[in-house]
């Protein structure tokens, strides 16, 4: 499929989904997996980097066109995961170099213009080991920094045991906001009240700044005002 057809079709699924209130697209995924991936088996564009780029821009530029914004993900990139990340605790062990350039579809998604970017759920080991791509400070300030992303940060899911690796669900979402996060994707459940308590009890108790969550408010309002 071209680009431009790709960028059409796009636009007219996010014009209809406008119409029905939907916001924003989770996609495109711009992982590409070149090796075993249980995870993304069958989700992907393609395994080859330039490929992806091409049809990830387009992606973002049909769908945000119809006033929809694109959240490109899952940075850094997991182009080759032992297993599902939601079912457990797993990390990405790809070397530097091999993550680098494989993340081609991430700096052409950010050049046309993504107003969001997703980072993955698990672990990279080559930029930090211990805590997952949504709750790592070096990742995000790789993704603002070298790749040079100004718009709004979202992690993945913050219950997969990849992502939480033991903690509870309210740790890991104040890791992933002290680690440059936005906007916080959690599944549905009673639990979002406790959730909101308690990110306003880890600012009075000095676990996370005042300034930081009201960054995060700013981008996510900005998204939603389509600025």
């Amino acid at each position: 499929m071209s680009e431009n057809v790709l960028a059409e079709r796009c636009q007219q699924v996010a014009a209809a989904a406008r119409e029905l209130g939907v916001t924003m697209f989770l996609g495109p995924i711009a992982d590409v997996v070149d090796g075993r991936n249980p995870w993304l088996h069958n989700r992907t564009m393609g395994s080859d980097a330039q490929t992806v780029a091409r049809l990830a821009a387009a992606y973002v530029k049909g769908v945000q066109k119809a006033g929809i914004s694109a959240v490109t993900k899952h940075f850094p990139g997991f182009n080759d995961l032992e297993a599902d990340p939601a079912l457990v605790d797993v990390s990405l062990g790809t070397t530097l170099d091999r993550i680098l350039g494989s993340a081609l579809p991430f700096r052409a998604a950010i050049e046309a213009g993504t107003k969001a970017v997703m980072t993955g759920p698990a672990p990279v080991a080559a930029f930090d080991a211990q805590n997952a791509a949504s709750t790592s400070a070096t990742v995000i300030a790789l993704l603002r920094g070298h790749f040079g992303f100004k718009g709004l940060v979202v992690s993945d899911d913050l219950d997969s045991p990849a992502t939480m690796r033991g903690a509870s669900l309210l740790d890991t979402a104040i890791a992933s906001l002290n680690a440059g996060v936005d906007l916080l994707l959690v599944g549905g459940g009673p639990h979002f009240h406790a959730l909101s308590d308690g990110i306003a009890d880890a600012v009075r108790a000095g676990r996370l700044s005042a300034e930081r969550l009201a960054d995060a408010a700013r981008r996510v309002r900005e998204n939603a005002a389509g600025r």
